[in-house]
């Protein structure tokens, strides 16, 4: 009984505090949500596709999550379009999408 009679007491010597607790007791009741910092991209492992041909050393790289990057000839022993070399090497952990070159 105190409490509200204190209340009444406060909310008439300042209006503009009722006002104020009127506007958040008729608030949406809509869940808070906190901002938060963008998350760090997912990163995946390069796969190594050295050997393999053109056709399936990118659906490699695809099934990676990675993207097939520029493909630069190079003259070789090797069957034609046999991938001789890659960049980034296999193994190493990049972010989601990154280009592999052949």
């Amino acid at each position: 009984m105190i409490g509200w009679l204190f209340w009444a007491l406060f909310a008439a010597a300042f209006p503009a505090c009722l006002q104020a607790t009127e506007n958040l007791i008729t608030a949406p009741t809509e869940p808070l949500r906190l901002a938060q910092r963008d998350e760090e991209p997912s990163r995946v492992r390069v796969p190594d596709v050295r050997g393999r041909n053109i056709t399936q050393a990118e659906a490699v790289i695809l099934r990676a999550g990675l993207s097939p990057g520029r493909m630069t000839p190079q003259d070789s022993d090797w069957a034609d379009n046999t991938v001789l070399r890659q960049d980034p090497a296999p193994g190493q952990q990049v972010q989601h999408g990154t280009p592999v070159g052949l």
